[in-house]
Protein backbone atom coordinates (compact mmCIF):
# COMPACT_ATOMS: atom_id res chain seq x y z
CA UNK A 1 0.00 0.00 0.00
CA UNK A 2 1.43 3.36 -1.06
CA UNK A 3 1.77 6.09 1.59
CA UNK A 4 -0.74 8.92 1.41
CA UNK A 5 0.37 12.16 -0.28
CA UNK A 6 1.57 14.42 2.53
CA UNK A 7 0.70 17.92 3.59
CA UNK A 8 3.50 20.40 4.26
CA UNK A 9 3.37 23.18 6.83
CA UNK A 10 6.10 25.80 7.16
CA UNK A 11 7.02 26.40 10.82
CA UNK A 12 8.67 29.80 11.21
CA UNK A 13 11.36 30.14 13.89
CA UNK A 14 12.36 33.81 13.81
CA UNK A 15 14.56 34.12 10.68
CA UNK A 16 14.58 30.43 9.72
CA UNK A 17 11.94 27.86 8.88
CA UNK A 18 11.41 24.19 9.59
CA UNK A 19 8.82 22.08 7.80
CA UNK A 20 6.19 19.76 9.20
CA UNK A 21 5.37 16.96 6.75
CA UNK A 22 2.30 14.93 7.61
CA UNK A 23 -0.32 12.44 6.47
CA UNK A 24 -3.49 11.38 8.29
CA UNK A 25 -1.51 9.02 10.50
CA UNK A 26 2.07 10.23 10.81
CA UNK A 27 4.09 13.44 11.07
CA UNK A 28 7.73 14.27 10.39
CA UNK A 29 9.57 17.45 11.42
CA UNK A 30 12.39 18.69 9.19
CA UNK A 31 14.62 20.91 11.38
CA UNK A 32 13.63 22.20 14.81
CA UNK A 33 14.86 25.78 14.79
CA UNK A 34 16.67 27.45 17.65
CA UNK A 35 16.62 26.17 21.20
CA UNK A 36 13.29 26.92 22.87
CA UNK A 37 11.14 26.60 19.74
CA UNK A 38 9.39 23.36 20.73
CA UNK A 39 6.12 25.15 21.53
CA UNK A 40 5.98 26.35 17.91
CA UNK A 41 6.25 22.76 16.72
CA UNK A 42 3.60 21.51 19.15
CA UNK A 43 1.23 24.28 18.04
CA UNK A 44 1.85 23.43 14.39
CA UNK A 45 1.08 19.77 15.05
CA UNK A 46 -2.23 20.77 16.60
CA UNK A 47 -3.04 23.07 13.68
CA UNK A 48 -2.81 20.16 11.23
CA UNK A 49 -4.80 17.81 13.47
CA UNK A 50 -1.91 15.91 15.01
CA UNK A 51 -0.51 15.41 18.50
CA UNK A 52 3.02 14.85 19.74
CA UNK A 53 2.34 11.10 19.73
CA UNK A 54 2.04 11.05 15.92
CA UNK A 55 5.43 12.72 15.43
CA UNK A 56 7.50 9.74 14.31
CA UNK A 57 10.53 11.34 12.65
CA UNK A 58 12.80 14.32 13.22
CA UNK A 59 15.09 15.01 10.27
CA UNK A 60 18.02 17.41 10.66
CA UNK A 61 19.07 19.03 7.39
CA UNK A 62 22.36 19.97 9.06
CA UNK A 63 23.57 20.61 12.59
CA UNK A 64 23.79 24.41 12.83
CA UNK A 65 22.20 26.04 15.87
CA UNK A 66 19.29 27.59 13.97
CA UNK A 67 18.30 24.21 12.50
CA UNK A 68 19.23 21.76 15.25
CA UNK A 69 19.21 23.93 18.38
CA UNK A 70 15.87 22.50 19.48
CA UNK A 71 16.57 18.87 18.55
CA UNK A 72 17.55 17.64 22.02
CA UNK A 73 14.43 19.11 23.61
CA UNK A 74 12.07 17.65 21.01
CA UNK A 75 13.72 14.23 21.17
CA UNK A 76 13.38 14.25 24.95
CA UNK A 77 9.62 14.83 24.97
CA UNK A 78 8.70 12.66 21.98
CA UNK A 79 9.16 9.11 20.73
CA UNK A 80 10.33 10.29 17.34
CA UNK A 81 13.41 8.81 15.68
CA UNK A 82 16.18 11.33 15.00
CA UNK A 83 17.63 11.11 11.47
CA UNK A 84 20.81 12.88 10.38
CA UNK A 85 23.55 12.34 7.83
CA UNK A 86 26.52 10.38 9.15
CA UNK A 87 28.80 13.38 8.55
CA UNK A 88 26.71 15.50 10.95
CA UNK A 89 26.24 12.89 13.68
CA UNK A 90 29.40 13.79 15.60
CA UNK A 91 28.31 17.44 15.76
CA UNK A 92 25.01 16.47 17.40
CA UNK A 93 26.75 14.14 19.82
CA UNK A 94 29.30 16.78 20.83
CA UNK A 95 26.86 19.68 20.70
CA UNK A 96 29.26 21.69 18.58
CA UNK A 97 29.46 22.69 14.92
CA UNK A 98 31.71 25.18 13.14
CA UNK A 99 30.56 28.20 11.13
CA UNK A 100 31.07 27.67 7.37
CA UNK A 101 32.94 30.13 5.19
CA UNK A 102 31.13 32.97 3.51
CA UNK A 103 30.69 32.73 -0.26
CA UNK A 104 30.20 36.50 -0.76
CA UNK A 105 31.62 39.52 1.04
CA UNK A 106 28.74 39.91 3.50
CA UNK A 107 28.78 36.20 4.33
CA UNK A 108 32.54 36.32 4.85
CA UNK A 109 32.14 39.23 7.25
CA UNK A 110 29.34 37.52 9.18
CA UNK A 111 31.34 34.28 9.39
CA UNK A 112 34.32 36.18 10.83
CA UNK A 113 32.13 38.01 13.34
CA UNK A 114 30.44 34.78 14.40
CA UNK A 115 33.69 32.91 14.92
CA UNK A 116 35.22 35.73 16.95
CA UNK A 117 32.33 37.37 18.82
CA UNK A 118 29.38 34.96 18.86
CA UNK A 119 30.96 31.61 19.56
CA UNK A 120 27.83 30.50 21.43
CA UNK A 121 26.05 29.97 18.08
CA UNK A 122 28.44 27.09 17.41
CA UNK A 123 27.00 25.18 20.37
CA UNK A 124 23.78 23.20 20.73
CA UNK A 125 22.47 20.71 23.28
CA UNK A 126 23.78 17.22 22.59
CA UNK A 127 21.54 14.60 20.98
CA UNK A 128 22.08 11.00 19.91
CA UNK A 129 20.89 10.14 16.37
CA UNK A 130 18.78 7.02 15.84
CA UNK A 131 19.24 6.66 12.08
CA UNK A 132 22.23 7.73 9.98
CA UNK A 133 21.92 8.62 6.30
CA UNK A 134 24.68 7.82 3.82
CA UNK A 135 23.66 8.67 0.25
CA UNK A 136 19.88 8.30 0.61
CA UNK A 137 17.19 6.92 2.90
CA UNK A 138 13.74 5.74 1.82
CA UNK A 139 10.94 7.26 3.93
CA UNK A 140 8.08 5.14 2.62
CA UNK A 141 8.52 2.54 5.36
CA UNK A 142 7.83 5.37 7.84
CA UNK A 143 4.63 6.34 6.00
CA UNK A 144 6.08 9.36 4.15
CA UNK A 145 6.15 9.14 0.32
CA UNK A 146 9.67 10.29 -0.42
CA UNK A 147 13.30 9.93 0.55
CA UNK A 148 16.24 11.75 2.11
CA UNK A 149 19.10 12.65 -0.24
CA UNK A 150 22.66 13.64 0.70
CA UNK A 151 23.16 17.15 -0.72
CA UNK A 152 26.46 18.44 0.69
CA UNK A 153 27.86 21.89 0.16
CA UNK A 154 26.55 24.19 2.86
CA UNK A 155 27.92 21.52 5.21
CA UNK A 156 29.44 18.13 4.49
CA UNK A 157 26.41 16.34 5.86
CA UNK A 158 23.59 18.50 4.54
CA UNK A 159 20.55 16.55 3.36
CA UNK A 160 17.34 17.34 1.50
CA UNK A 161 13.94 15.68 1.80
CA UNK A 162 12.59 14.75 -1.63
CA UNK A 163 8.83 14.18 -1.65
CA UNK A 164 6.94 12.35 -4.37
CA UNK A 165 4.58 15.30 -4.83
CA UNK A 166 7.35 17.33 -6.49
CA UNK A 167 8.48 19.30 -3.42
CA UNK A 168 12.02 19.17 -2.04
CA UNK A 169 12.96 20.62 1.36
CA UNK A 170 16.57 21.73 0.91
CA UNK A 171 17.82 23.35 4.12
CA UNK A 172 20.54 25.95 3.53
CA UNK A 173 21.83 24.74 0.15
CA UNK A 174 19.65 27.43 -1.43
CA UNK A 175 18.48 30.89 -0.45
CA UNK A 176 14.89 31.85 -1.19
CA UNK A 177 14.96 35.59 -0.52
CA UNK A 178 13.49 37.70 -3.32
CA UNK A 179 16.00 39.75 -5.30
CA UNK A 180 19.03 37.78 -4.07
CA UNK A 181 21.05 34.96 -5.53
CA UNK A 182 19.77 31.49 -4.70
CA UNK A 183 23.35 30.33 -4.16
CA UNK A 184 23.84 30.21 -0.35
CA UNK A 185 25.85 32.95 1.38
CA UNK A 186 27.71 30.33 3.47
CA UNK A 187 29.20 27.01 2.35
CA UNK A 188 31.87 24.61 3.51
CA UNK A 189 32.41 23.50 -0.09
CA UNK A 190 31.39 25.67 -3.04
CA UNK A 191 31.78 22.91 -5.61
CA UNK A 192 29.55 20.56 -3.65
CA UNK A 193 26.75 23.15 -3.58
CA UNK A 194 26.76 23.18 -7.38
CA UNK A 195 26.88 19.38 -7.59
CA UNK A 196 23.98 19.17 -5.13
CA UNK A 197 21.98 21.62 -7.24
CA UNK A 198 22.46 19.25 -10.18
CA UNK A 199 21.35 16.31 -8.02
CA UNK A 200 18.26 18.21 -6.90
CA UNK A 201 17.35 19.10 -10.48
CA UNK A 202 17.74 15.44 -11.42
CA UNK A 203 15.24 14.36 -8.74
CA UNK A 204 12.45 15.77 -10.87
CA UNK A 205 11.31 18.08 -8.07
CA UNK A 206 9.30 21.07 -9.29
CA UNK A 207 9.75 23.37 -6.31
CA UNK A 208 12.35 23.74 -3.57
CA UNK A 209 11.69 24.93 -0.02
CA UNK A 210 14.80 26.55 1.49
CA UNK A 211 14.99 27.24 5.21
CA UNK A 212 15.55 30.96 4.60
CA UNK A 213 13.07 32.74 2.38
CA UNK A 214 10.28 31.46 0.16
CA UNK A 215 9.93 28.66 -2.35
CA UNK A 216 12.15 28.45 -5.42
CA UNK A 217 11.10 26.83 -8.71
CA UNK A 218 13.30 24.31 -10.46
CA UNK A 219 13.32 26.61 -13.48
CA UNK A 220 14.95 29.35 -11.41
CA UNK A 221 17.75 27.00 -10.36
CA UNK A 222 18.24 25.67 -13.89
CA UNK A 223 18.54 29.25 -15.15
CA UNK A 224 20.90 30.35 -12.38
CA UNK A 225 23.18 27.29 -12.47
CA UNK A 226 25.42 28.33 -15.42
CA UNK A 227 26.08 31.75 -13.85
CA UNK A 228 26.70 30.16 -10.45
CA UNK A 229 29.19 27.71 -11.97
CA UNK A 230 31.13 30.60 -13.51
CA UNK A 231 31.13 32.53 -10.24
CA UNK A 232 31.64 29.80 -7.65
CA UNK A 233 33.19 26.77 -9.39
CA UNK A 234 36.66 26.09 -8.02
CA UNK A 235 39.15 24.55 -10.43
CA UNK A 236 41.54 22.66 -8.19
Amino acid sequence: MQPQEPGIKRVVFSNVSGFLVYTDSVAMMVDTGHKGMTDHILASLQEVGHSLESLKLIVVSHSHYDHAGGVAELVKISNASLIVHENEAAHLRKGYTSIPDGTRWKGKLLAWLGRNFAKRIQRIDCAEPDVLVKESLDLTDYGIPGYILHTPGHTGGSVSVILENGVAIVGDNMLGISGKEHYPPFAENKNQVLESWKKLIDTGSKVFYPAHGGEVSVEEIINELPQAIKKYQLFL
